[in-house]
């Protein structure tokens, strides 16, 4: 099985769980650098905003095609956009 596979494996089983709302997935593979990561999680984010969830989860597959992805997400780290969220990364490395 997949990295991806197993990611919407475990998206399937929060989601039956009643956790529809908290969940957001996005493949990365068409992005390019980190401020288009950041559109996107901004995007997402304030459509968020307002919505009774106490901790979203947020899957961000293929974030190694992202040049430098990890600035996106210690902005928003940093300022506290994701303070209560889990945020998960997958991504391939070639030796």
């Amino acid at each position: 099985m997949g990295k991806t596979t197993a990611l919407k494996l475990l998206i399937d089983r929060i989601v039956r769980r009643g956790r529809k709302e908290s969940v957001f997935y996005y493949s990365c593979d068409e992005l390019v650098d980190y401020r288009e990561l950041g559109e996107v999680l901004d995007t997402y984010l304030n459509s968020a905003l307002g919505r009774s969830t106490k901790q979203r989860m947020i899957f961000l597959d293929e974030i190694t095609f992202v040049e430098e992805w990890w600035r996106a997400l210690k902005v928003r780290i940093d300022n506290g956009k994701l303070r209560n969220d889990v945020v998960t990364v997958t991504g391939s490395a070639s030796l």
